[in-house]
């Protein structure tokens, strides 16, 4: 005599792998961090113009040789650009996108992680090298 089957019981069902050419869909948090990144981008892009112009006017009265990454840094302007474009253009790709191919979304999240990488690594040489003839200046003083 059998038993009769227990209704509590769930029904089993195969356990798979993640099938690599499924779809999946992108989350709010991608979205958020292509925003944010593209957003802080595009601040420093907006503010850099008025930044460098203002260490240009207080490198002019030193009168002296600037170092090359100092010279590369106020010449660089155009890296920001560059970057805040190439952010927004990351972040709309994004936002448009609501599903895709594992590989399409795991190429967004590298996207998005090496943009924001390069933001901060831009910014922190760029800082550095602003800084680096007023710390040798007060190095000899």
């Amino acid at each position: 005599m059998t038993s009769p089957p227990n209704p509590y019981k769930p029904p089993a069902a195969p356990v798979t792998p993640r099938d690599p050419d499924g779809f999946g869909t992108r989350t709010r948090t991608l979205k958020f961090l292509a925003v944010a990144v593209a957003g802080a981008a595009t601040l420093t892009a907006g503010l850099a113009p008025a930044v460098l112009n203002s260490f240009r006017e207080i490198y002019a009265g030193f009168g002296a040789e600037l170092p090359l990454l100092s010279r590369i840094a106020l010449g660089s302007m155009w890296i920001w650009t560059l970057l805040a474009v190439a952010s927004i253009g990351v972040a709309v790709w994004i936002g448009l996108t609501d599903s895709a191919p594992r590989a399409t979304l795991l190429r967004m999240r590298l996207a998005v992680v090496l943009l924001a990488v390069a933001v901060v690594v831009f910014f922190l040489v760029t800082l550095i090298s602003l800084y680096l003839p007023i710390f040798s200046l007060g190095a000899v003083v």
